[in-house]
């Protein structure tokens, strides 16, 4: 729904904003993306309360492990979180002393005055992409690279280990042109697999998140989030840019074919943790990220990257946060 006021709950000042989503100083004129707001049905939503959500999460830590979509959604926890504490900005820092990029596997944002820690690691599929086991050879063409790992988590996930609040997502990594045509193929135990497909890899697919050093985390598993490209994919000369308001119907017939199984895969291994009396939660945000291609960066980003997914800036009127 329109909003007039257009407050959001951060703006291009927080000092851990990447450059590239900083899309008004980088060039954009048209501002209207800002004036807009979820109003939910049957569902109130109260007003982000920075102070209480850093009360809330002290002495404790919050945990993001996907790809760069949830690296995103790190970055705006952090900004919305900090601007609570900007007047002591020294309070606020990376661990260890990183440049905030989004091309670090792994970064931690500490908020020193609550002991709260909130953490980024790189996982695109959330298992472990790996060399090839030594049975395994590459042919003169280099058309077998790596091992996706569908039973075994990524290396650093030992580092989650602990997380108060731990979410997890990934999709966009799910398809042929990062598996199979870019020479990565399934591995399940000591068996490396050639021949299996993306939706035989579901079946076979194991978070191995029901281990003791995950049974006092809140999970929780975030849908897909879909790309606004028109007239094209982002590698075959497609376009985000040009969108100047949000969709007011979605066109998910696309999505449905396309990445259903995505989320359907994520929506039952949520189920599965919950059955174990484990606490998790599938945040289902396909349909409502799909109405907001006029968020995208675009053109209007400093570094190049994936900007035809996400970028909407948060409302401080209502809030779906963790």
């Amino acid at each position: 729904m329109d909003d007039d006021a257009g407050v959001t709950a951060y703006t291009e000042d927080c000092p851990f904003l990447d450059p590239g989503f900083r899309c008004t100083r980088n060039g954009r004129r048209n501002d209207s993306f800002r004036y807009w707001r979820w109003w939910p049905h049957r569902c109130h939503l109260p007003k982000f309360n920075v102070t209480e959500m850093l009360e809330r999460s002290r002495n404790g830590r919050i945990v993001f492990a996907g790809d760069s979509i949830g690296r995103n959604q790190w970055e705006s926890m952090v900004c919305m979180l900090a601007g609570a504490s900007l007047a002591g900005a020294s309070r606020v820092y990376e661990q260890s002393g990183k440049p905030i990029s989004r091309h670090k596997g792994y970064l931690s944002m500490v908020f020193a005055d609550y002991n709260l820690s909130v953490e980024y690691y790189r996982a695109p599929m959330v298992v472990m992409v790996d060399r090839l086991p030594t049975n395994v050879t590459s042919d003169a063409g280099g058309s077998v690279r790596r091992a996706i790992r569908l039973d075994v988590l990524p290396r650093h996930a030992d580092r989650w280990a602990g997380a108060d609040v731990l979410v997890l997502n990934t999709g966009h990594w799910w398809n042929v042109h990062k598996t199979a045509k870019a020479g990565n193929y399934f591995m399940v135990g000591n068996r490396f697999n050639k021949s299996m497909d993306l939706k035989e890899a579901d079946t076979m697919k194991n978070w191995e998140l029901r281990s003791a050093q995950f049974s006092k985390s809140y999970l929780f598993f975030r849908s897909y989030s879909p790309s606004h490209y028109s007239n094209g994919t982002w590698n075959t000369g497609g376009s985000c840019a040009g969108q100047q308001d949000p969709l007011t119907t979605t066109t998910t017939d696309h999505l449905d074919e396309e990445y259903s199984w995505i989320n359907a895969m994520i929506a039952k291994t949520t189920e599965g943790i919950r059955t174990q009396g484990r606490k998790a939660r599938f945040l289902s945000i396909t349909h409502m990220t799909e109405l907001r291609p006029d968020g995208a960066s675009s053109r209007h980003q400093w570094l190049q990257s994936s900007g035809a997914s996400g970028g909407v800036p948060i409302r401080t009127p209502r809030f779906h946060g963790v």
